[in-house]
């Protein structure tokens, strides 16, 4: 004997007979959207997001790691931005601010607590600090600065955290690349500049060594395929699927490092060996410089002694404004004063005088007593001559 036919359910929401009876009990919106996602799956309907394509989480971690807001992430990914708020959220990305942030560096949030040890180690003041990166090209206001000295002020907002992320990569590349005038090496320069490098180090061996056996198992996989795999891996320690929080602290740093990983060498050889020769390769310097940087003897640099370096960086990439008057209306054009004794003498002076004591009366007279001797000068006239240099220099930089 045939069954019954039951009735068939109607999507507006209650459940009726084919003969056109009254309807029966209404559906809960619950029942309703399960019938609604089966409907579509036996139509094949089903589309992700409403019509779009699947979006991939290491390119938006990518672009999450640079500070960028989540409605200018998902222009660029062509989605929606509560997915890819969502999706950073699982992820473990701090998303704190509407313009974005926070931007990572080295796998590290720029934040205050980065700021305040940045200006503990160049042996600056806060306002020689700002002076200092406002004119090399950074403007980033004193204010902002003492802010991260206060308790209430926990973000730094993303424009003044590319200049100091900028700032602490060109100080890095300066140091490494004139390791023969400063006797400082690679190494003491790394731990200077990244104090928590081990621990960064430490973080790098433990996530490699736990992407091997995927590395192993898929030979073919590329940069994608693994930034995939570290997203999932964060994604499951955010949900409680894998435990401790490895992936989700190195996915920010696995970002900068992947790109100069070695995939054959990650297969092969032992974490340790290809963990210091993706940091090498990262930082530019030598696998001996990473090595001599994890290690617990290699101290830093002395912010006393950082100071005077970082303020030499600053001359030599300074140059001199041209020393030119502004013409007036009527008489002649005035001459250059680059060509004349009194500004050769006054500059040499001047490149004599140490960076960090050039208030200092006694550093002063030394350099111009050197000058005087060597040119055979009395020491009244090179004292007139860097005199009459400085003058000038006030008068060009308030022109």
């Amino acid at each position: 004997m045939a069954a019954k036919p039951q009735p068939m359910p109607d999507l507006q929401g209650r459940s009726g007979k084919r003969d056109g009876s009254k309807p029966g009990r209404k559906l809960s919106a619950q029942t309703r959207r399960k019938m609604s996602h089966s409907a579509r799956g036996v139509l094949g309907t089903r589309n992700v997001r409403g019509g779009r394509k699947p979006i991939s989480r290491w390119e938006i971690a990518k672009l999450a790691v640079e500070g960028l807001p989540c409605k200018e992430i998902a222009a660029r990914l062509h989605s929606s931005r509560n997915a890819v708020s969502a999706a950073t959220k699982r992820m473990g990305l701090q998303r704190n601010t509407k313009d974005g942030g926070p931007i990572y560096n080295f796998g590290r949030p720029v934040d205050p607590e980065i700021v305040r040890t940045l200006i503990k180690m160049s042996g600056l003041t806060v306002g020689r600090f700002a002076k200092h990166l406002l004119s090399n090209g950074w403007g980033v206001p004193a204010t902002a600065l003492y802010y991260c000295y206060s308790e209430k002020y926990k973000e730094l907002r993303p424009v003044y955290a590319r200049a100091i992320v900028a700032w602490q990569n060109a100080l890095l590349q300066e140091l490494l690349s004139k390791t023969h005038d400063h006797g400082y090496s690679p190494a003491v320069v790394l731990r200077t500049l990244f104090p928590d490098f081990p621990k960064r180090y430490s973080l790098v061996l433990a996530a490699l060594t736990d992407c091997r056996p995927f590395l192993i198992e898929n030979q073919n996989v590329g940069i994608s395929e693994l930034g995939q795999y570290i997203c999932q891996q964060a994604m499951f320690e955010k949900v409680g699927k894998r435990r401790g929080n490895l992936f989700t602290r190195f996915l920010p740093l696995a970002v900068e490092l992947i790109p100069h990983l070695d995939f054959d060498r990650a297969r092969k050889q032992i974490p340790s060996d290809v963990a210091m020769e993706t940091l090498a390769r990262r930082l530019s310097v030598k696998r001996s410089a990473v090595y001599y940087a994890t290690l617990a003897q290699t101290r830093p640099i002395s912010p006393k002694v950082m100071r005077g370096l970082v303020m030499r960086i600053q001359r030599s990439t300074l140059r001199y404004p041209p020393l030119t008057r502004p013409k007036k209306s009527g008489g002649r054009p005035k001459e250059k004063e680059e060509g004349k004794r009194y500004y050769e003498i006054g500059l040499e002076v001047e490149k004599r005088i140490p960076i960090d004591k050039r208030d200092n009366p006694l550093a002063i007279r030394t350099a111009r007593e050197v000058v005087a001797t060597s040119r055979r000068f009395l020491y009244d006239v090179v004292a007139q001559y860097h005199k009459r240099f400085r003058r000038l220099l006030r008068n060009s930089k308030s022109v």
